[in-house]
């Protein structure tokens, strides 16, 4: 039985009523997998701290997410062909043929390769079959994180918690060691990487001028306080208030891919940029690695790699998940610099794809293009790429954007010409 089909491939647009109930169960699924998520720790904090449920293999569940939600809009439109994207659908099999070919001619298998295979492939088939989202679901998915932080927070309350660290402003922006356990700041309580879709949900809601919204989804960003959420929502605002503004969408588009190359390059080469920090600031109990939170070192570590690869590996990579098992067999990390890691993964031909794919799912509007440059700059420091959790709420957002008849055409494309008229 369907859960509430949204539509007939001969019928007119969708109802309100059936596009609010796609909502409900979007975030019904959400929420629950994120809750489960976080209360066992899947979304990480300072010091591995308590979990509310065991960590393994509890916090595997965010693994899901795609498949759930898929089989919920499946369901929903009663078997009825469901709408798909043709650039998100080519986006899907470009990445898909780059990361074979690279797994088979490096004869690289193991959980990392199939684990950013799948990753990777089922949040791509997010933006590939999607549904006509009214804006409310950013409302009720805006309530789900805040849940999800609470809970976060709940499981890692302890004895002798301050609100703020005794070494002040360095230690809260995460240049120092922390002197205890605090609430606010780089490695405090409230600290988590749900702070990602938040940066992305305060976008949403700037863009369509909801300030009490945005005020709200700003806060809970900086209770997460996540540094680099901070630098990417600044320089997508600046880029929409100065380029997008200002100029013809087709330029700024153009401008954005220049800002995102830019960015990438900059993060490939960060060992540099860490070095230098530490030598500016010159703190006691601080370092290169100590500021980049052990990004450093990682970076060092595969760059000593790439120095003595072949040109073989150069052009396609070392093979999906590389970074990540030569990263974590030595500093039990991941490599947390995602165009650093897509270099030594995919090669130079993979860096163009995953560009390109980025591009074309993206940057269809204005506030695709902020969301666009926002993910570029997390990319810098941290592993977006592989992160489940975070790309449902940007093809939320895109769908919402979208808000074109499902059966006409591509999803968030143009509609087809033969339905015009």
């Amino acid at each position: 039985m369907a859960l509430g089909r949204v539509g007939a491939a001969t019928a007119g647009p969708a109802i309100a009523s059936d596009d609010h109930l796609m909502a409900v169960w979007t975030n019904w699924i959400l929420f629950a997998t994120l809750a489960l998520w976080t209360a066992s720790g899947g979304s990480g904090g300072p010091g591995g701290g308590a979990t509310i449920l065991p960590a393994d293999p509890v916090k595997y569940v965010i693994y899901s997410l795609p498949l759930t939600l898929g089989a919920a809009y499946y369901l929903s439109y009663g078997g009825a062909r469901p709408p798909i994207d043709d650039r998100a659908f080519v986006a899907l099999a470009m990445y898909l043929a780059l990361a074979v070919a690279g797994i088979l001619i490096n004869s690289w298998f193991g959980f990392f390769p199939y684990r950013d295979v799948f990753i990777v492939c089922s949040y791509l088939l997010l933006f590939v079959f999607w549904f006509r989202a009214p804006a409310s679901i950013m409302d009720v998915a805006l309530g789900a994180v805040a849940a999800c932080l609470a809970i976060e927070a709940a499981a890692r309350i302890g004895p002798d918690v301050t609100l703020v660290d005794a070494n002040g402003l360095y230690a809260i922006l995460g240049l120092t060691i922390p002197s205890g356990n605090t609430v606010f700041g780089s490695h405090g309580i409230l600290e988590s990487t749900l702070g990602f879709p938040l940066g992305v949900i305060f976008l949403f809601y700037l863009h369509k001028r909801k300030w009490s919204l945005a005020a709200v989804a700003g806060m809970l960003q900086l209770l997460a306080f996540k540094r680099i959420t901070f630098a990417g929502v600044a320089l997508a605002v600046a880029f929409d208030a100065v380029v997008s503004r200002n100029l013809r969408f087709g330029i700024a588009r153009r401008l954005g891919c220049v800002l995102v190359v830019a960015l990438s390059i900059t993060a490939i080469f960060s060992t540099s940029i860490f070095q230098t920090s530490a030598d500016f600031f010159q703190l006691r109990d601080s370092s290169a690695n100590g500021i980049s939170l052990g990004r450093y070192d990682i970076a060092v570590m595969l760059w000593d790699r790439l120095d003595e690869a072949s040109t073989l590996n150069w052009l396609i990579g070392f093979g999906a998940g590389a970074a990540d098992a030569v990263s974590q067999a030595v500093a039990d990390l991941n490599p947390h610099n995602d165009w650093l890691k897509i270099l030594f993964d995919y090669g130079l031909l993979g860096t163009f794809v995953m560009h390109l794919i980025f591009f074309m799912i993206l940057t269809r509007h204005r506030l695709g293009l902020m969301i666009y440059i926002y993910t570029a700059t997390l990319m810098v420091t941290d592993n977006i790429f592989i992160y489940m959790f975070y790309y449902p709420f940007i093809a939320m957002i895109m769908c919402v954007e979208s808000r074109q008849d499902i059966w006409r055409g591509s999803l968030c494309g143009t509609a087809a010409t033969a339905t015009r008229g």
